[in-house]
């Protein structure tokens, strides 16, 4: 809304009118939530990515115990596995029909899903159908993947908010009756 800020018989200045403070911090809140939203999956994508690594010792012959490792931007977290029995492959389908497959290591109590692909479960069952091999690594790294993920995803939508907080509003109107002209002022967000 324009108010009259300056009135001459030649001369008359039309400005936006000043918000309150209220109103000032409500838009500003608004703006806040309006980056927040979009870029938060971003966010989240890469504080979830993770490196997860499964180190199995044969303590005896028959006897795996293993050290599972999660680690992420958001923490590390350790899971000791007693007496590992093997990996197996559940396939699963979804609501629309797909098929995924998912790893369980398989211990003496129970089953523990892990992100890693049916090639490393293989690696698994070989290390305990094998008393020769004493120790096991296996790595499961996503990090890359997330990072890029995420990184694009809060760039496209910053690109985006960045481009509309640009966009020029109508600031100040000067009527000069004088020389018969109309003068337009325009800023945007940043009083550019």
């Amino acid at each position: 809304m324009l108010k009259i800020q300056n009135s001459t018989s030649k001369l008359m200045t039309l400005e936006r009118q000043k918000y309150s403070k209220f109103s000032y911090f409500l838009g500003n809140f608004i703006l806040l939530v309006f980056f927040i939203v979009p870029t938060l999956p971003g966010m989240l994508i890469i504080l979830t990515a993770e490196l997860t690594s499964l180190k199995c010792n044969r303590l005896e012959p028959t006897q795996v115990n293993c050290q599972l490792t999660s680690s992420s931007l958001l923490g590390k977290k350790n899971t000791s596995i007693k007496q590992l029995k093997g990996a197996e492959v559940q396939v699963h389908t979804d609501s629309e029909g797909d098929t995924y497959e998912e790893v369980l290591l398989v211990t003496k109590d129970d089953n523990i899903s892990l992100p890693f692909k049916v090639e490393e479960a293989k690696k698994i069952n070989i290390f305990i159908s094998n008393p020769e091999h004493n120790l096991l690594l296996i790595e499961h790294d996503n990090r890359l993947d997330a990072y890029i993920i995420g990184v694009t995803w809060i760039l496209f939508w910053g690109i985006c908010i960045l481009l509309i907080l640009s966009l020029k509003f109508q600031t100040s109107c000067i009527f000069d009756k004088k020389s018969g002209r109309m003068y337009l002022t325009k800023n945007n967000f940043f009083q550019i």
